[in-house]
């Protein structure tokens, strides 16, 4: 029996108790502390997700500012075209392949001063003052046209001399009265 070898009982931690010096914490105590580091377990996980959070939203800024100095270039390009007198928007299309072409960094400052020079913008900026084409201008119509045209002049019997003269000269003239003015004349009696 002495070939034989003891079956191992698997061994026991042993706890250690109060009399040999070692503390046990209440489990009161020990729920409180797990409680704790749940919530701060929660709170580190909704920190993260914040954290996330942000990044996307700070990536949409890039691409917002991104987005935003983009146009600004664009209109700063438009306006600097605007100013120099280029409203076609081939002509502008044009100069704009030219000014990357160029390798220059501001675009308004090559407009002013490079872009007048280059071979090919150079008829298109030209500031030449236009030549006044005169408008072919419709005759003015006659305001006149379809009124009534004044009698000829009576000679000496108008109207202001017929009624300053007295009953017996009207009778005396009536028939040269009459064919002034266009009646036939009729004799009075």
């Amino acid at each position: 029996m002495a070939d034989e070898t003891p079956t191992p009982t698997p061994e026991k931690t042993p706890t250690p108790s109060p009399e040999k010096g070692g503390q046990t914490v209440p489990y009161e105590r020990f729920a409180q502390k797990i409680s704790e580091i749940k919530a701060l377990e929660n709170q580190v996980l909704d920190a993260q997700k914040q954290a996330e959070s942000a990044k996307g939203w700070e990536a949409k800024h890039a691409d917002l500012s991104t987005s935003i100095e983009t146009e600004r270039a664009a209109w700063a390009q438009q306006e600097a075209l605007f100013k120099a007198g280029v409203r076609d928007p081939d002509v502008s299309e044009l100069a704009k392949w030219r000014f990357e072409k160029s390798g220059s960094d501001n675009f308004a400052d090559w407009l002013e001063k490079e872009a007048p020079n280059d071979a090919v913008l150079k008829i298109h900026l030209t500031k030449e003052a236009p030549a006044a084409t005169p408008q072919p201008t419709a005759p003015q119509p006659n305001p006149n046209t379809g009124a009534r045209t004044s009698p000829p002049p009576r000679g000496e019997f108008s109207p202001e001399a017929v009624q300053n003269m007295t009953v017996d000269e009207i009778r005396s003239n009536y028939s040269k009265i009459a064919g002034a003015w266009g009646y036939t004349p009729r004799e009075f009696k």
